[in-house]
């Protein structure tokens, strides 16, 4: 659903946040949910999102009906992170983010409007 995606994206940034405040710089993926902030599988299931997580590779993993993919700078003092839907044929949100800390919110064109993200 719409409210687990962002509140997955949430959870992204929350451990980048903590990554950067501990080791001072981004991590990829491996290093996100390693992270203390970023909750294991009863932690996942208990705010509601999949306890599941198939790791790709170092910053790409399945979870859910979305594929989360985090990016950083060569330097790690920056970060992008996205979570697409696994098919995008179901209208459902696209989130990006960065080490800004702002969450962008778009469907594939074509696919109707749900109105805005909270």
């Amino acid at each position: 659903s719409r409210d687990k995606a962002l509140l997955l994206m949430r959870v992204v940034i929350a451990a980048e946040e903590t990554l950067a405040s501990t080791q001072k710089e981004y991590g990829n993926l491996t290093d996100v949910i390693q992270s203390p902030a970023f909750p294991d599988a009863s932690g996942r299931t208990q705010v509601g999102l999949p306890a599941a997580m198939d790791v790709v590779d170092s910053s790409s993993a399945q979870i859910g009906n979305y594929l989360v993919r985090i990016t950083t700078s060569e330097d790690k003092k920056h970060f992008q992170a996205s979570l697409e839907p696994n098919d995008p044929k179901t209208c459902g949100p696209a989130l990006f983010g960065d080490d800004r800390e702002f969450i962008y919110g778009g469907k594939v064109l074509g696919c109707p409007s749900s109105g805005p993200l909270r």
